[in-house]
């Protein structure tokens, strides 16, 4: 028959050695196998992984149930023995919490696709600035060096180049793709409908935003994007209070703005080139 294991006195704790900077293994750029990212123990992805003079690394707690039940200081894959003082792989925790966040990014960024509000975004030409041209469909902007002949109605923007949305939002969620690869000076994101769109003021409160300004003229309160994109995706999830912006090129989050959303909001657009709203699943 079978008999449990004799489980005789272990070995004292393990004591755990930092060695954080002491490798310079570069593993983000390596599309690693998930095998490697596997406990040869537990089977699972690393937690705490350590890593023995033999060179395999472990789950520190699988390393120490192995010795407590084994009573000695042997590697569960090569039955070496090894010193009580084992080193913390903090080349291979760092790379496994990274490739977990690019996931929770990417499913982020599916979800977006999955369950957001099929009604498309088209701008709404009473609040655009008189200097904003918007094509026909409604679906791209562009800035002009002569002002259109348009009343000054209290929506209208006067001051910012900015448009918005013609739908607002109070519940669900929502999602656009922006084509920005025409503008080197942007801002693309969702604003509440009470926030004022007179004067200068309108990027002080109530604007959640990304945006790219290649020259660094003008000052926006959004979050600053560093590098030239050809696409932004707005996420707007109003019952959980979120906006998150993602490259939907390169399947890369930029920023999520959390906060408690009481008025309703709009999408808002601010160029001084082509800016143009494309369907979520255009190439």
């Amino acid at each position: 028959g079978c008999f449990p294991p004799v489980i005789r006195p272990g070995p004292p704790v393990i004591q755990i050695i930092s060695i954080a900077g002491a490798q310079t293994v570069k593993m983000a750029s390596l599309n690693v196998p998930v095998e490697e990212l596997s406990c040869p123990v537990c089977h699972e992805i690393f937690k705490a992984p350590v890593v023995l003079s033999c060179s395999h690394s472990l789950c520190t707690e699988c390393l120490q149930q192995f010795w407590r039940i084994k009573g000695t200081q042997q590697c569960p894959v090569c039955r070496r023995r090894s010193s009580r003082s084992v080193r913390l792989n903090s080349s291979l925790r760092s790379f496994i919490r990274r490739k977990r966040s690019r996931r929770n990014s990417s499913q982020l960024i599916k979800a977006a696709v999955d369950c957001v509000s099929s009604a498309p975004v088209i701008l709404d030409p009473n609040t655009a600035h008189p200097r904003l041209l918007l094509s026909d469909d409604l679906t791209s902007v562009r800035w002009s060096e002569n002002k259109q002949p348009v009343p000054d109605n209290p929506e209208r923007f006067d001051d910012c180049y900015c448009v918005l949305g013609s739908e607002g939002f109070n519940s669900g969620t929502h999602c656009w793709d922006v084509e920005v690869k025409e503008s080197l000076c942007w801002s693309v994101g969702v604003t509440t409908a009470s926030n004022q769109r007179k004067g200068c003021d309108f990027y002080n409160t109530d604007v959640w935003s990304v945006q790219y300004d290649q020259y660094e003229l003008y000052e926006r309160s959004g979050f600053n994007i560093k590098q030239y994109l050809e696409r932004v995706r707005v996420y707007l999830d109003y019952d959980r209070g979120t906006v998150s912006f993602s490259d939907p090129v390169t399947n890369t989050h930029l920023h999520t703005f959390t906060t408690t959303f009481t008025d309703t909001v709009f999408p808002s657009f601010d160029s001084f080139s082509p800016l143009r709203i494309l369907p979520l699943n255009s190439q």
